[in-house]
């Protein structure tokens, strides 16, 4: 139904994947998914810095992460 793969770096941790099924999208499990890897990043490994990757082309996405308080830094790199 959903994934999030939480990769931790030297003083932040970086959320990767996080994905839900196309037939339980709309249904708030993003947000409860975001919300458990956030908990997971402050209570057990100690890190209020989270970073991630987002497709330019995934606008949609962007603003997802940008309503839960994401903010984006303009940089842009190579997807291959």
């Amino acid at each position: 139904m959903c994934c999030v793969l939480i990769e931790k770096t030297t003083d932040s941790a970086k959320i990767g994947l996080l994905t839900v099924a196309i037939t339980h999208q709309q249904q708030g499990i993003g947000k409860q998914t975001l919300s458990a890897a956030e908990d997971y990043i402050a209570k057990n490994l100690g890190l209020n810095k989270i970073n991630m990757n987002v497709l330019l082309v995934r606008a949609e996405l962007i603003d997802f992460y940008c309503r839960h308080g994401y903010k984006k830094t303009g940089i842009v790199k190579p997807y291959f």
